[in-house]
């Protein structure tokens, strides 16, 4: 099993191991400048650690077993793995056959003590501090309803990525029109504004309700193109007041989205 299938497990689990008296790691002490650190580097007094007994020596510490009365219901998962496998090839070349055991394993009751029967290897997270407080973030995907071919409502077209040799077209000239007529429709949206979205996100599910399909979008590369911030752009015009969110205003961005080249 190989280190991503541990921070897999560890993460479907969700559940802490014990490693039994791992010794500790000293912890380098930040320089001056480096105490301004992003989100949360420095844990709050009051937080809860997972592992009292001094530091984790490492990242990821292997263990042998979890020790959790903790309780759970993983009544879902095999469905869930199932159609991550089914709608995605990499996902399932990759990480299919953990699946598959994970499946078994919650089919038998899931009981956190018998999990390295079912061939699952385990490590403990050590955290930004290495006593296991481990800060999980959630990505987003959207879900845009498609239709196959264009009408009067569904009538903005998604693109696969084009073959261009370099520099792409820009996000205006693909609104005059620079990548009509090529065989690279993937389907046509009723908003440009759910376009715009789905294409910042960098990939998402299209809903194609002519024949109730979901249809995973991923991302296929740049289009060569400088950065440029919508919500800047907004700001700058004063259009949108700087303590204000620019999805709060999704009319804004419609009529601003070309200036954003990528």
């Amino acid at each position: 099993m190989n280190r991503h299938a541990y921070w897999l497990a560890a993460t479907v689990l969700g559940l802490a191991g014990c490693a039994g008296d791992p010794q500790p790691a000293p912890l380098s002490q930040p320089k001056a400048d480096e105490q301004a650190c992003f989100l949360n580097c420095t844990p709050a007094e009051n937080l809860g650690k997972q592992y009292l007994d001094g530091t984790l020596p490492s990242d990821l510490v292997h263990v042998t077993g979890v020790n959790s009365q903790a309780p759970h219901d993983f009544s879902r998962f095999q469905a869930q793995s199932q159609l991550v496998i089914n709608r995605s090839t990499r996902m399932a070349n990759r990480y299919g056959e953990l699946y598959r055991q994970l499946s078994r394993w919650a089919a038998q009751g899931g009981d956190p003590a018998r999990i390295g029967q079912y061939g699952i290897s385990l490590a403990q997270m050590g955290g930004a501090d290495r006593q296991g407080n481990v800060l999980f973030t959630g990505y987003y995907s959207p879900v845009l309803e498609v239709r196959h071919r264009p009408d009067g409502e569904f009538k903005y077209p998604i693109y696969a990525m084009p073959n261009c040799g370099g520099r792409c077209p820009s996000r205006a000239q693909i609104h005059q029109g620079a990548l009509a007529h090529r065989g690279l429709e993937l389907g046509y949206s009723k908003s440009l504004i759910d376009n715009f979205l789905m294409d910042v996100q960098g990939s998402g599910f299209v809903h194609y309700g002519d024949d109730n399909r979901l249809q995973y979008l991923g991302y296929s590369g740049k289009n060569g193109h400088g950065y440029v911030s919508i919500g800047r752009v907004l700001i700058d015009r004063g259009e949108v007041p700087k303590a204000q969110s620019v999805p709060s205003r999704p009319s804004r961005i419609g009529p601003t989205a070309s200036r954003k080249p990528t």
